[in-house]
């Protein structure tokens, strides 16, 4: 199984990801994200905050595959949520 993504939980029960740890190549997120949803859940986490950087944003469509909608957008940012 793939190590989990590194995060906070919220005082809301959701997870936050560490945007700094993100890793680079989209197919490694891809299998990152996959176990970290799967434990997140096992976990009781009721929703996941994807903040993904403009500099790695060939990650958007993993997310996205994955069933995170967007939340709001900055000039070098988007935000992502899962439920």
């Amino acid at each position: 199984m793939a190590e989990i993504l590194e995060f906070k939980p919220n005082p809301f029960n959701g997870a936050v990801v560490d945007s700094s740890e993100l890793p680079n190549d989209p197919n490694d997120f891809d299998g990152r994200l996959a176990a970290s949803m799967e434990q997140w859940s096992a976990d009781g986490y009721l929703t996941i905050w994807l903040n993904i950087p403009k500099a790695k944003s060939a990650l958007i469509p993993k997310a996205i595959d994955r069933g995170f909608d967007f939340h709001h957008t900055g000039d070098d940012y988007i935000l992502l949520t899962c439920r």
